[in-house]
């Protein structure tokens, strides 16, 4: 991480520098994550803009993107970052990039960011309420996470009923062509409590949270 001072009054600046194969040319490229002049601390939670910007070691070309934070990470200035990982979603060419983009106690959204025809651009989400953010909650009720297959993606769900005595279980397959996600199959399953209020044991293990190589598992 290398910081440096803006002129006198303004906040501190640093970067976080990353690596990874954007256009799958078999070498790293270089990432950094700084956080824009707006970005801040309220609260304990981070507020404002941070910047991404990447060099493509094949031609030099270096592109950047702003993103807005909103209450995702650590409350540390020096220290924050949105950086989750690199990995692959959707078995295409290059490496996404996973970055937080809110948070809270049990949940957080995401953003997935590509390089495709020269620029940063957001990959969606299969089945999400918004295309543009990928959400994962860990609560006790209710949950969702991603999970990668050899040539797929794989979104899952769980939930409690109202009386908290059964869990409902559901992993949706899709994979992408053609610019979009395509569903595949569903399946779903029903669990019951140990006893009233109580999860089956092992219930949440595999349902929440990103179980893909190069990303944490929930953060």
């Amino acid at each position: 991480m290398n910081a440096s001072a803006n002129k006198a009054g303004d906040q501190p600046r640093w970067q976080h520098i990353h690596h990874a194969d954007l256009d799958a040319d078999g070498t790293q490229d270089t990432v950094w994550v700084t956080p824009a002049r707006d970005f801040h601390i309220a609260g304990g939670s981070p507020r404002g803009h941070w910047i991404l910007q990447a060099t493509i070691s094949s031609t030099g070309a270096r592109v950047s993107r702003v993103f807005p934070v909103d209450g995702y990470g650590a409350a540390s200035k020096r220290k924050w970052t949105p950086w989750v990982g690199a990995t692959d979603l959707d078995h295409t060419a290059g490496a996404e990039l996973v970055l937080g983009a809110q948070g809270a106690a049990d949940a957080a959204v995401y953003q997935v960011v590509v390089y495709w025809a020269g620029t940063l651009r957001t990959l969606p989400s299969p089945d999400a309420a918004d295309p543009s953010l990928w959400p994962v909650v860990g609560a006790y009720l209710h949950g969702t996470g991603y999970r990668c297959r050899a040539h797929s993606l794989v979104t899952t769900a769980y939930a409690a009923n109202r009386h908290v005595t059964r869990w409902h279980f559901r992993r949706s397959r899709y994979v992408w062509s053609d610019n979009r996600w395509h569903a595949v199959a569903t399946r779903t399953r029903t669990a019951h409590a140990r006893k009233e209020g109580k999860a089956p044991r092992g219930a949440f293990k595999h349902f929440y949270g990103f179980h893909c190589p190069g990303l944490r598992h929930f953060s």
